[in-house]
């Protein structure tokens, strides 16, 4: 599969600031691009099967600058490929054409559209910067040990300040000063706040929490070891609807406590999720002990063993960098298809090297 994406003597960005699609690329020496499947980078718009920007959207949304996107995205409809974008922020862009390709983290899978995508939060291997490579997994003990090591506060003071931001962030949408559509007016800590206390007030559930005042506090080996001591770990959205904890929890080899509020998550049309983790609806939240104990009481010593591989070696082949760029063309083939259809010209032909 081949992509272009502008000039490629302009200046780089930074790394932060790059579409995944040329960090990856940056990231892996170029003799493992072929032996991992990425998708490689054109000099000409006729050689690719589609266009995308070199940065992330929300590079341009912050500058208020979409002067290269809208220069690109022309030069796409003009060869007649498809043009795609790559948002890693909470909130969903708001993008000129609803022909384009977007890839976010955060959907609301009841309400996604034919032409958007979601994309995991890429993070570093925590086994290979914070623990083990090859950590073990858990031996199953008789009652199921839970972690949590993160923002959860519930105070009625931070709450309303919340909501008031959100109606502030409401109205700036409404009259157009937003490019991104407006959160949750009830902010998700409350949920987890909620979810936390359903867990801690369970006797048959051990828990290990950490519950931070603000985000963004503590250390990040101290935050993995919560999820490497653990059982299972709760992941509940935050302000985007998204869980960046369940790729991290995923990537320690841990089962994942999914708190559901209508996310849509990768590859959900051919990866069974309710395999990997224990699956709670938003509307059945309160009896998330009910969920993990049947669970836990329902699997076998070997196979609690297994399942926790299979977390892994999910996120290694199909959730880390490499593994989900390398699958991208499983993503986009219908949607190529749908574009050609749409065109009188022919895409061509996708390399998928």
């Amino acid at each position: 599969m081949k992509f272009y994406s502008g000039d490629q003597s302009d200046p780089a960005p930074s790394p932060n600031q790059l579409n995944p699609l040329l960090r990856a690329r940056l990231e892996l020496p170029p003799d493992e691009h072929r032996v991992a499947r990425l998708p490689e980078r054109v000099s000409s718009v006729d050689e690719a099967d589609f266009v995308a920007t070199p940065k992330v959207w929300s590079a341009y949304a912050v500058a208020r600058n979409l002067r290269e996107p809208l220069a690109l995205a022309a030069k796409a409809r003009d060869a007649r490929k498809p043009f795609l974008i790559w948002h890693t922020g909470d909130l969903n862009p708001i993008v000129p054409s609803p022909d384009w390709l977007v890839f976010v983290n955060a959907i609301d899978r009841s309400e996604r559209k034919q032409t958007w995508f979601v994309a995991p939060r890429f993070i570093e291997d925590p086994l290979r910067v914070y623990g083990d490579r090859a950590a073990a997994p858990m031996g199953k003990s008789s009652s199921p040990r839970v972690g949590f090591c993160g923002y959860a506060s519930s105070s009625s003071l931070k709450l309303a300040y919340s909501v008031l931001q959100n109606l502030e962030f409401r109205a700036m949408y409404h009259a157009g000063r937003r490019m991104y559509e407006p959160p949750r007016l009830i902010p998700a800590t409350l949920l987890r706040a909620r979810v936390l206390r359903a867990l801690e007030q369970d006797a048959s559930i051990e828990t290990n929490f950490i519950i931070r005042t603000r985000y963004k506090t503590g250390s990040a080996r101290e935050f993995y070891r919560n999820i490497l001591e653990a059982d299972y770990t709760v992941c509940v959205r935050g302000y985007g609807n998204w869980s960046v904890r369940l790729y991290e929890t995923l990537a320690c080899g841990r089962i994942p406590v999914f708190i559901d509020t209508d996310c849509g998550l990768p590859f959900d049309d051919t990866i069974d999720w309710h395999h990997y983790c224990v699956w709670v609806p938003e509307h059945d939240a309160s009896r998330v002990g009910d969920y993990v104990g049947e669970f836990h009481h329902s699997i076998t010593p070997a196979d609690f063993r297994a399942r926790q591989r299979e977390c892994r070696i999910l996120w290694e082949t199909r959730l880390s960098p490499i593994g989900f760029l390398s699958h991208l063309h499983e993503y986009l083939a219908g949607s190529f298809a749908d574009f050609a259809g749409r065109t009188s010209t022919p895409l061509s032909r996708a390399s998928q090297n």
